[in-house]
């Protein structure tokens, strides 16, 4: 946690820093096109190197520390999905692909080591540099400073309408993971492909999968096309307008010099509150990004221990009879039980057959034998002790 408050602040003192050199620009235009201080002007140019250099020094730091500490997530959260792998049920594995699993783990442990290394110094210098910005554009000038706070009110509105339509990102997130899970059995299937001089349409699952992320990937798209291009003409085109205006409040009056150190001061200082915002909309992403991962990893790791075995610790065995007493086990997402009410004994030596159709539960008799399968009901005894007692070595 150290890693993260200290990045904190270093972001908070970086992003004084960002803004500190607007103010000495200020002072050097006035300098120097205003009171022609040509030694003055340069003193302030010199400041305004120093403090950028510096700005970039510590804010190198902060993004050091938090990428720091994402790595150290991004290995404990591969730890952590690998023990919960390891005591996974094999059914688990039975009805969850293993490129899913696999992407869901490599994928999601990488996307939060990326949102939490770059996210937490972008949130700091979300909030901070705003609220110094209005400090030095008010301090400058009162009617650039009420521009500012409107044009900052109009970009804000269209930030919200950048992001689109919710459900096209949750779509657009599904479709995704979907191709990527696709993609790892395409791989796999690769030699088929060449056995067979197969195509890609013979792997309608993978083929549906790449059309439902290009159509997914093409809505949301369009859903934040039109917010994106009014938000840049609002910021970017905001001289195009507030120079024109400011020429006429100014007409008649003597410190038209004064002006325009002031328009292109605004000018310089409209291009810091784009990237600002440019700042806070991938930092809205990037947050719903962190809660879909944080979300799937935790799906995934549930759904690892839900049908996860609970072994003993006893390892001894005096004979190996098997019995099984009512056992019953029924497939997720099914009504027809695989095994019904089955009850056996078999001694330790006897040579036992096991016949039937195809489909009527002869591999899942066995599987739980291996408890590669927990039974839904009932209970299965070694050497006269409930299987789940002994230790899973055994």
């Amino acid at each position: 946690k150290y890693l993260i408050y200290s990045g904190i602040f270093m972001s908070m003192v970086s992003s004084a820093l960002s803004i500190l050199p607007y103010w000495f620009l200020y002072k050097f235009l006035n300098e120097f096109i205003l009171l022609k201080n040509f030694e003055k002007a340069q003193y302030y140019a010199f400041i305004i190197f120093i403090i950028m250099v510096l700005q970039s020094l510590i804010y190198y730091f902060a993004a050091w520390l938090t990428h720091l500490f994402a790595f150290r997530l991004e290995s404990n959260l591969r730890k952590k999905g690998i023990e919960h792998l390891m005591n996974a049920s094999f059914y688990f594995f039975d009805v969850n692909q293993s490129g899913r699993i696999r992407k869901i783990i490599d994928d999601n442990a990488t996307d939060t080591h990326m949102i939490v290394a770059h996210l937490i110094p972008d949130i700091t210098l979300a909030l901070i540099t705003p609220i110094l910005l209005f400090v030095i554009m008010f301090s400058v000038d009162i009617y650039l400073g009420i521009a500012t706070v409107i044009l900052t009110i109009l970009s804000a509105i269209f930030t919200v309408l950048m992001y689109g339509d919710i459900k096209f990102m949750d779509k657009y997130n599904k479709s995704l993971e979907r191709v990527n899970s696709e993609s790892v059995e395409y791989v796999r299937g690769m030699q088929v492909l060449k056995i067979f001089k197969a195509s890609i349409f013979s792997f309608k699952s993978f083929y549906d999968s790449i059309i439902d992320y290009s159509k997914s990937a093409y809505e949301y798209s369009k859903s934040c096309k039109n917010p994106f291009v009014i938000f840049q003409i609002i910021l970017l085109g905001a001289g195009a307008y507030i120079i024109p205006f400011a020429i006429m409040i100014s007409k008649g009056t003597q410190n038209n010099l004064e002006v325009m150190i002031k328009l292109i001061f605004f000018t310089c200082f409209i291009g810091t509150l784009f990237s600002c915002y440019m700042r806070i909309m991938y930092l809205g992403m990037h947050q719903y990004m962190a809660s879909q991962a944080v979300d799937k990893l935790e799906t995934l790791f549930g759904e690892m221990e839900e049908n996860g075995i609970k072994y003993g610790t006893d390892t001894y065995f005096k004979d190996y009879n098997i019995e099984f007493k009512n056992v019953s086990f029924t497939y997720e997402n099914s009504d027809k039980k695989a095994l019904d009410n089955i009850n056996f004994e078999i001694n330790y030596g006897e040579l036992v057959l096991i016949t039937g159709a195809s489909g009527s539960g002869k591999s899942t008799l066995l599987r739980c034998v291996n408890l590669l399968e927990k039974p839904t009901s009932g209970e299965i005894y070694y050497d006269g002790q409930n299987i789940l007692e002994h230790d899973k070595s055994i």
